[in-house]
């Protein structure tokens, strides 16, 4: 299942209950990010209007855009937080920045910080690009393809890698996604690139896994490389 909107009647009440238990370990930052996970548009507002700074990262890390770009739904809370000033290429501290949060779960996410000048070649700290964080996300069917194209039409690199070296290519065809493998083979995804911690190739990954559809066709793209 995707990452979808938390029940934002709940979230907000339980959001009240702790500012108004005077919660000694929150901060500005914690209570900027909370306000983003409960979808609590006023409050946002409130505290950035009130000099919160809106890049701050809280306790675990996470910056208000980061966590609101995570979840389908709150697109409308992204917006307003890159209109409250956020930086759309901030990251949260394990290097994720919105735009791959948003890739996992969201088209219109992803379209819309790409409008506002998202980096679509930045690394998270395992390496993965916007493009790794799709493949290995969320979204399914139509909604993964169009969201990839996306990010490919914006530049990103269709054989970059993870830093064990695994492409994007490798990822789907482990996966046994054979929409998503024939998408990035016809984006001009390297069928024989091969993983470097171990040197195996999607084709490799695919047999290992079972997926004799996969298997099938990356073994006749690589005939008619030959």
């Amino acid at each position: 299942m995707g990452r979808t909107r938390p029940d934002r009647n709940f979230v907000c009440g339980a959001v009240l209950l702790l500012a108004a238990a005077g919660a000694a370990w929150a901060t500005e930052a914690d209570d900027l990010v909370q306000m983003a996970w409960a979808g609590d548009l006023e409050g946002i507002s409130r505290l950035v209007e009130a000099g919160v700074d809106v890049d701050a990262r809280n306790k675990d890390g996470s910056t208000a855009l980061v966590l609101a770009a995570s979840f389908r739904g709150y697109e409308d809370v992204v917006e307003l937080l890159v209109s409250k000033g956020a930086d759309v290429n901030a990251t949260a501290s394990d290097g994720t920045s919105p735009l791959m949060a948003a890739a996992k779960v969201s088209k219109k996410g992803t379209e819309f910080l790409l409008s506002k000048g998202a980096d679509v070649q930045a690394r998270s700290a395992d390496g993965a690009t916007a493009l790794l964080h799709c493949v290995m996300g969320n979204l399914e069917g139509q909604d993964r393809l169009d969201v990839a194209e996306i990010l490919l039409s914006k530049g990103a690199d269709v054989d970059h890698a993870l830093a064990g070296g695994a492409t994007a290519l490798m990822i789907a065809a482990g996966m046994g996604e054979l929409e998503l493998v024939r998408f990035l083979v016809s984006k001009g995804a390297d069928v024989g690139a091969a993983r470097g911690q171990d040197g195996k190739t999607a084709l490799d990954l695919a047999a290992e896994e079972g997926h004799a559809d996969v298997v099938a066709f990356l073994k006749s793209k690589s005939k008619t490389k030959d």
